[in-house]
Parts: structure tokens; C-alpha cells; sequence
């Protein structure tokens, strides 16, 4: 596995490179890239989709780790969001010691709302007077 890789900044030629090898029975923790399949229900709704974590720690052997978590968000709707315990692939743990969130989707503030909360003000103000 690569271990650091050391690039000459004006010509971008690879300077050096550390390797290092790991045994195949022991599991070891990367950070594997987090990618988003499909489009989300809640983003036509007005939803703004968010990907929280870029990346995910993950817990393999070497022959299992993952080139991307890809993550299916078409049936997420708005206020809605996937955690790390929600994803599961074979071969693969998880170690976060939390269930943090890896993507949501984030709503706006409907018509609805927003005239229910005109109206509420109004109500608050004639009271006052």
C-alpha cells in the first residue's frame, strides 16, 4: 500500500514514493471516498442535498477495501438523512464509535410555513396593541 507520495511542485514529476506492506490477515483502517448514486426525491421538492463526510474510516483486509462507498440516495426525502450505521458492506466495519451522518437533505422553508408564520405574527402584534 502507499504509504506517502512526495511531488515536485512546479513539474508535478513523483519524487518518491513509500510503500508499505501489510499482511493478509490482519485488518487494517483506511479512508475510503464517499460518492452519491442517483437523485434524491426531496431535491425536486425544493431539498438541497448535502454530503457531510467526504470520506469514511473503514475496518478490512487489504484484498477487501472498497475504491468508493457508494451511497443511493433516490428514495431520500427532504429532512431526511443516511447515517453510518445505515450502510453495510460485506467484508467491511464501520469503527465509528457514533452513528454520525454521512449525507442529508436539507428542506426549504415551504409557502405553507411561511404564511402560517405571517399569520402567527400578525396575531402576536394585535394582541399587543
Amino acid at each position: 500500500m502507499l504509504k506517502e507520495l512526495q511531488i515536485h511542485p512546479l513539474t508535478q514529476n513523483i519524487l518518491h514514493a513509500d510503500f508499505y506492506v501489510v499482511p493478509e490477515d490482519r485488518k487494517i483502517r483506511v479512508r475510503v471516498p464517499v460518492v452519491t448514486k442517483g437523485k434524491a426525491a426531496g431535491v425536486e421538492l425544493g431539498g438541497i442535498l448535502q454530503v457531510i463526510r467526504r470520506e469514511v474510516e473503514v475496518l478490512c483486509y487489504a484484498k477487501d477495501i472498497p475504491e468508493i462507498i457508494e451511497i443511493d440516495v433516490a428514495d431520500l426525502g427532504i429532512n431526511e438523512a443516511i447515517h453510518i450505521n445505515d450502510i453495510s458492506m460485506p467484508g467491511v466495519e464501520f469503527p465509528a464509535d457514533v452513528n454520525f451522518t454521512v449525507v442529508t437533505l436539507l428542506g426549504k422553508k415551504g409557502k405553507e410555513e411561511a404564511e402560517s408564520d405571517e399569520e402567527s405574527e400578525e396575531e402576536a402584534e394585535g394582541g399587543e396593541e
